[in-house]
């Protein structure tokens, strides 16, 4: 069989055939016919891929802003969200806190405060909340995690309503506080 952009799913002995420009047919085509074909076309990657490619043009384009009800009021927060992230930076094996850090910064909607639970990488010159890893023990990682948890539940300058972050999350397009607030797992 030659590769063609035309030809689809096999229906038995028939093809599925999009070209309709050059052939009369009901968009099915008897696989004999199909190898004969003279207006057979090659695949090209490229022309394919440039046509499903999104071109950014000078006004992005932005979501409307979600309504929390049916009311068509618009959530909107005029605060400053917090993310938080648990860290111990002997444990770190690159940059991803800092690529974390920046694309909060980079992509979320509206005002940020970032903390750190934990210790402080050298870079980062933001709040902070000192806690040192807990000494060696049985299920040392889960009860360090658990432990900034606490801190991050209990201590006073964390907000009641903050993000839980981790080094290896990264938002990667613009996001809201709607966004974050929608339940994913459960309609």
């Amino acid at each position: 069989m030659k590769p063609c952009v035309y030809r689809g799913e096999q229906r038995g002995e028939r093809y599925d055939c999009w070209n309709s420009r050059d052939l009369v047919h009901t968009g099915t085509v008897h696989r004999d016919t199909c190898n004969r074909c003279p207006f057979v076309r090659k695949p090209d990657f490229f022309a394919q891929t440039e046509r499903l490619s999104v071109k950014l043009s000078g006004d992005p384009y932005r979501p409307a802003p979600k309504s929390c009800g049916s009311c068509g009021t618009v959530k909107r927060r005029t605060s400053a969200t917090q993310f938080v992230w648990p860290y111990w930076h002997s444990g770190a094996s690159g940059d991803e806190l800092r690529w974390s850090v920046r694309s909060v910064e980079r992509f979320f909607d509206g005002p940020v405060k970032t903390t750190i639970v934990g210790d402080r990488p050298p870079w980062y010159r933001g709040h902070v909340i000192d806690q040192p890893r807990i000494g060696p023990c049985a299920n040392r990682g889960f009860r360090d995690m658990l432990s900034k948890m606490k801190t991050m539940s209990q201590h006073p300058e964390i907000d009641s309503e903050f993000v839980w972050m981790m080094d290896d999350v990264y938002l990667i397009k613009e996001t809201t506080w709607d966004d974050l607030d929608t339940p994913r797992a459960y309609p």
